[in-house]
């Protein structure tokens, strides 16, 4: 798995700096966003894996 670069949004010490969230409306905010990241970056890895297993079927 890759690491996470510098712009990364799921860098988070990074991503909150200067930006802390006010209330907890932004803090379910910003975790549904980082949540949302994760599973787009898990479903373009699995398609990718699927793809690979099927290329050597």
């Amino acid at each position: 798995m890759a690491a996470i670069k510098p712009n990364d949004p799921l860098n988070l010490a990074q991503s909150v700096t200067g930006i802390m969230p006010r209330n907890q409306a932004e803090i379910d905010s910003h975790v549904d966003g980082l949540v949302d990241e994760m599973h787009r970056r898990l479903e373009a890895e699995f398609a990718e894996e699927s793809a690979a297993d099927e290329a050597t079927d």
